[in-house]
């Protein structure tokens, strides 16, 4: 915050597009050559190595051909910016879809991944256990309330004598 503030400091009036002002005629000449490599090296080259990538993520993730891929990954974004490139039209567009995704990532989220955690847990705990015939009668572990058992080899004794 305090960076984009000290750069907000530096121009009196500044408009919606910074580079607007980094490249304007009243910009020092350092200003201005930065602004205009920022401008094409950064943003510019960015873009082909953005399509490369949500082209091989397209195919390899198998959500569509690599037809299909090169015109979701291509083509469609340079369509679409066409509607909205000079003008405010781009930054209503940034701001609202700015504020839905990242109200979706600051609070339904988390949300979220608790439920998983929770649910993950449930599944992966033993089941849980239940009482023994004993320990439902009341009786301690190793007390016995039966008839005695008959030692081996030997007929079991009858009712009266046990």
């Amino acid at each position: 915050v305090a960076v984009g503030w000290a750069g907000g400091l530096a121009y009196h009036r500044a408009s919606d597009n910074v580079l607007d002002e980094l490249t304007a005629p009243s910009a020092d000449f350092l200003t201005r050559v930065s602004g205009g490599v920022f401008a094409y090296a950064i943003i510019g080259l960015g873009v082909p190595v953005f399509c490369v990538l949500a082209r091989y993520n397209l195919v390899a993730g198998r959500v569509c051909g690599p037809r299909a891929a090169n015109f979701l990954a291509a083509w469609l974004p340079w369509l679409l910016s066409f509607l909205v490139y000079r003008g405010h039209g781009i930054l209503a567009l940034l701001s609202w879809s700015g504020l839905v995704l990242n109200s979706l990532v600051d609070f339904l989220l988390p949300v979220l991944a608790v439920i998983a955690c929770l649910t993950l847990h449930a599944a992966t705990r033993p089941p849980a256990r239940t009482a023994s015939t004993a320990e439902r009668s009341g009786l301690l572990p190793g007390e016995y309330s039966g008839p005695a058992p008959s030692p081996p080899g030997h007929a079991p004794l009858p009712p009266a004598l046990v």
